[in-house]
């Protein structure tokens, strides 16, 4: 008797800049890791594994989102508040950016 362990793994790549989508943002502070970073457009799949070993077919794709270079998870903020001084994009509102400190 053979026994083989099949299931799917989610994996995500980076892609280009998809038609008809704004330019990702630049000097972000991302939720995630808190790092000022740039935004880059990400892609999950889902792969069919066979005993831990992935197959060459994707099952399911989702749509482009824009992620953290650094972390790789998804900004929820595209459009957040942006310091006037150094355009910092920042998830919260605050009176100083916490990037170069002036007021905003």
């Amino acid at each position: 008797m053979v026994w083989f362990f099949c299931g799917v793994r989610k994996e995500s790549k980076r892609v280009r800049v998809p038609s008809s989508y704004p330019e990702p943002p630049n000097n972000v502070i991302c939720p995630n890791c808190g790092d000022r970073t740039e935004g880059e457009y990400r892609q999950d799949f889902d792969r069919f594994c066979i005993c831990v070993i992935p197959c060459c077919c994707k099952c399911q794709e989702s749509e482009p989102y824009v992620a953290c270079i650094k972390c790789k998870k998804p900004l929820e903020i595209v459009s957040g508040f942006r310091c006037n001084n150094c355009q910092t994009i920042t998830s919260f509102r605050s009176s100083y950016c916490p990037t170069c400190g002036s007021s905003k």
